[in-house]
């Protein structure tokens, strides 16, 4: 399975802290995070790091106890995991699951974006709303409606060692992006989404041997 490189950005700065906004000029005036007590922004190299196994999953909620940080999207809670090391190349998948609503159009997402730092903590690549894709529950890809982004990872020839999960904040306060059309008709907005934006959700990210991934894979 090829993984197109589009969505991914390649960003020459030397710590995730670049991609950050100011603490000082930071305001909470989003309606996800009103009412709530701003954490203070840590060094990125002061994350919490737990590792992620060489192959399966872990499940995580990622909501109002999680860490914050000022990403270059805006303030987001976010996990943070060190990625497996070895000679082989494997994919990443982050899957991340609606929350259930009566009505579809009523239903939200914890949109997930990644960074991914080096052993020496540098960023080596980030993503945006372009790498995300509805997945409906067939074929056994998932259990339930989710959002999915997938990434490889070659730690030998890339030293890709860790990985931050997190949402763009414009997108919560604005929604999804608007795109230009091939009529020159007006932008509308990106067809890679529909449910609207939530500052939380349910996450689960899989790791698999890039020769073991397949459509009928077990990723529920």
């Amino acid at each position: 399975m090829s993984v197109p490189s589009r969505p991914f950005s390649r960003r020459p700065v030397s710590t995730l802290a670049a991609l950050c906004l100011c603490c000082a000029s930071i305001t909470l005036g989003t309606a996800a995070y009103a009412g709530r007590a701003a954490r203070p922004s840590a060094d990125p190299s002061e994350f919490d790091y737990p590792p992620l196994p060489a192959s399966g999953s872990v499940e995580m909620d990622i909501g109002p106890d999680s860490p914050v940080f000022d990403f270059h999207s805006g303030k987001s809670a976010y996990r943070a995991f060190r990625l497996p090391e070895g000679a082989d190349p494997y994919l990443v998948d982050v899957v991340s699951y609606l929350v259930r609503a009566k009505d579809l159009d009523k239903a939200q997402v914890f949109y997930p974006f990644i960074a991914i730092l080096t052993e020496d903590m540098l960023v080596s690549r980030t993503s945006d709303v372009d790498a995300v894709h509805f997945d409906l529950p067939v074929l056994e890809r998932t259990s339930r409606p989710a959002y999915r982004l997938t990434v490889a990872v070659d730690p030998v020839t890339t030293h890709e060692r860790y990985m931050v999960i997190f949402t763009s904040e414009e997108l919560i306060e604005h929604g999804a992006p608007e795109v230009p059309t091939d009529n020159g008709a007006e932008p509308e907005a990106s067809p890679r989404t529909f449910a609207g934006a939530a500052p939380y959700g349910t996450v689960r990210v899989i790791v698999q041997p890039m020769k073991a991934h397949a459509p009928n894979d077990a990723r529920r």
